[in-house]
């Protein structure tokens, strides 16, 4: 498979995992019109409750699932690992490094130095999917960029809104009755951050395939 055809399928997922999600945010915005039509107080308010952790959900989908089409990419070009920054030795290798995590054997760190070895003469390989911890705030968020070491530039903007977002979907996913979304406003504020964001990731992950930042 040369470059050319992998980047473009890479680039083509990519645009497909976002437009369905674009796409059903968009039908959230269209059902509300629905609903509204009801004039019934108490089925709007539920609505708009429902809307929020769907709306967090496409955020989080979207990451973890372009994420691991990144990771797939990456793995399809069969890299030495010796030829792959820091970061991304790091981190398709964490399993390796979670061995050292609390008291080990001698033997046990003879064994590490062996397979850490192996590793670094053999090829880069990714394996299961991104950690976003269940709550992808601002700083999650920022933590994912500089795994990869993806620029930040951008995303500060979003900073006291994505929280906010995270916040309202965690005391609704709670059961918390206290913030209940009263109009559509909050609704489509929230639906327009993640789109934001998700345009932003994706031109950070292309940009990142394009420029080979993957490479020392």
């Amino acid at each position: 498979m040369t470059r050319e055809e992998t980047y473009l399928d890479f680039t083509h997922e990519l645009e497909a995992e976002r437009n369905w999600r674009i796409g059903e945010l968009s039908d959230v915005k269209l059902l509300f019109r629905q609903v509204k039509r009801m004039e019934i107080e108490r089925y709007i308010d539920v609505y708009l409750r429902m809307t929020i952790p769907m709306i967090y959900a496409h955020w989080e989908g979207y990451c973890v699932s372009s994420f691991k089409l990144l990771m797939e990419y990456l793995n399809r070009k069969e890299m030495d690992a010796k030829t792959v920054t820091y970061n991304i030795l790091t981190y398709a290798n964490n399993r390796t490094y979670d061995k050292l995590k609390g008291k080990s054997s001698f033997a046990q760190r003879v064994e590490f130095s062996r397979k850490f070895v192996e590793l670094l003469n053999g090829k880069i390989y990714f394996a299961g999917k991104l950690d976003t911890k269940s709550n992808l705030n601002y700083k999650v968020l920022q933590e994912i960029l500089r795994i990869f070491g993806m620029s930040e530039d951008g995303i500060e903007m979003f900073e006291g809104e994505l929280n906010s977002l995270v916040n309202v979907r965690n005391a609704i996913a709670h059961g918390e009755n206290s913030r209940v979304i009263r109009d559509d406003a909050k609704m489509n504020q929230y639906i327009e951050l993640v789109t934001n964001l998700i345009d932003l990731v994706l031109l950070k992950q292309v940009q990142f395939v394009q420029e080979g930042a993957y490479l020392k």
